[in-house]
């Protein structure tokens, strides 16, 4: 299956909850990549998927700890999305932490 491979990426500038990635058509998400760019910090980070039809969240994953300078990637080989989906984030340390979408947009299905 042919599609289109785009990501979305977005800096955890405070401790609020964040929006990642807002969908459009139906794309599907092929993984997370949590990066700490901190020098010093050791944040705990959650992911979670807001479904727009239902007006609720669900987490994806809860307080992973992510020691300084690593990554980590979560593959979530092809969770589908719908229209105005969120994946959104949040950590107990701003400015640490950097949060890469990769999405596959389906061709004939995505806008």
């Amino acid at each position: 299956m042919a599609g289109n491979f785009v990501s979305d990426n977005c800096r955890l500038t405070t401790t609020a909850l964040t929006t990642c990635y807002t969908a459009m058509g139906f794309p599907q998400v092929i993984g997370v990549r949590i990066v700490n760019y901190h020098v010093s910090a050791t944040p705990r980070v959650s992911l979670s998927y807001f479904k727009a039809t239902l007006g609720s969240s669900f987490f994806l994953h809860a307080n992973v700890v992510l020691p300084v300078a690593t990554a980590l990637w979560i593959p979530y080989e092809g969770f589908g999305l719908y229209e105005n989906d969120l994946i959104q984030a949040i950590s107990d340390t701003a400015n640490a932490i950097d949060v890469l979408v990769f999405i596959a947009e389906i061709p004939g299905r995505s806008q």
